[in-house]
């Protein structure tokens, strides 16, 4: 089968089709984080994982992540200079293709170092947010 307008092969205006669709989704969703393979959940752990934003200013990186149905007190926050690890309890299940979730779970890579200690969270409508201050290295060089 042929495209004859343009004298194409049906697979090759599906593939561009396929890459233009990719194009329009990459724009829509710019600054959410999620690899094209990652899955949006763990059905044998019943876990969901939160929609992600990431960004970054000179002196921070950002998290924003989505877990309605959770409340400030089930949310267990760590982090190291590279990641943040989020997990929280779900007040009321959640149902999708028959599985009954209970939890969110997520580990994040930062785009940047950062000092754990003096982190930031603030909880609001369903809404986490994660400030964590940017680590700088380096030594101060005296010039004699």
């Amino acid at each position: 089968m042929s495209d004859e307008r343009e004298g194409r092969d049906i697979f090759d205006v599906i593939e561009e089709m396929d890459k233009r669709m990719r194009r329009i989704m990459e724009r829509a969703f710019a600054g959410i984080s999620m690899d094209v393979d990652e899955q949006l959940y763990d059905m044998e752990r019943k876990e969901l994982k939160p929609l992600t934003q990431i960004s970054e200013t000179d002196e921070e990186v950002i998290v924003t992540l989505d877990i309605p149905c959770a409340s400030k007190e089930s949310i267990e926050l760590k982090a190291t200079e590279d990641t943040l690890f989020i997990r929280a309890r779900m007040d009321r299940c959640v149902t999708f293709s028959n599985v009954e979730f209970e939890n969110y779970s997520k580990s994040v890579r930062l785009p940047a170092r950062v000092e754990p200690k003096h982190a930031r969270a603030s909880f609001r409508n369903g809404v986490l947010q994660v400030r964590l201050p940017k680590k700088f290295e380096g030594n101060e060089i005296k010039i004699e």
